[in-house]
């Protein structure tokens, strides 16, 4: 087993965790008043998602989650309030990483219109231009990447 194949599992094990902690702050937020910390949790849990995807050469799962760490910034700023359709993107969002990770074990892609529909709404609730990624090819990860 390479190392690129052992941090690749070990990302994808991280991920699900940082999923499981993404949907027990979202449903928090759902249950009561919500707080800073919650919201800076859920963003640091998606910016870690795409990080770690990053290094991975995971560009698929890097392009979407800039879209939720967008929306999630302006909700740290203040200038988005949570609220029951912010919730809907968070678990929505966490589906859609959820999805892309499947595709690193095999699983078909996700459905391009269900993708672009929820980049569409994660950028109109942001008040955001849409922007989708570019048709790139995926990269592999270098091995330079994986020397800590």
């Amino acid at each position: 087993m390479t190392s690129q194949h052992r941090f690749m599992e070990a990302f994808i094990i991280e991920a699900h965790d940082l999923l499981s902690e993404i949907d027990q702050a979202a449903l928090s937020l759902e249950g009561g008043a919500p707080s800073q910390e919650t919201v800076n949790q859920l963003f640091r849990a998606f910016h870690t998602i795409k990080g770690s995807g990053g290094v991975c050469g995971l560009d698929a799962i890097v392009d979407f989650t800039n879209h939720i760490e967008n929306l999630l910034d302006l909700v740290r700023d203040g200038k988005i309030a949570v609220s029951p359709a912010l919730i809907d993107l968070v678990l929505r969002s966490e589906d859609q990483i959820a999805a892309l990770l499947a595709v690193e074990e095999g699983a078909p892609p996700p459905d391009k219109a269900c993708t672009d529909k929820l980049i569409a709404d994660l950028c109109a609730h942001a008040g955001l231009p849409v922007t989708y990624a570019s048709a790139k090819p995926k990269r592999p990860p270098s091995d330079d990447a994986f020397l800590f």
